[in-house]
């Protein structure tokens, strides 16, 4: 394995691991965002 196809392969990696990342915090964020729309028109 050639020190170039190393690097490739930790971009890919990192690449992928920052996309699940992103993806598990906007899903997050956006169930947060539900609640506490919910609670307000509870409240309402």
């Amino acid at each position: 394995m050639t020190h170039e196809r190393i690097e490739k392969v930790q971009e890919y990696v990192a690449n992928y691991v920052n996309a699940e990342w992103i993806e598990s915090l906007t899903a997050t964020s956006e169930r947060s965002r539900r609640l506490s729309l919910r609670r307000r028109s509870a409240t309402n």
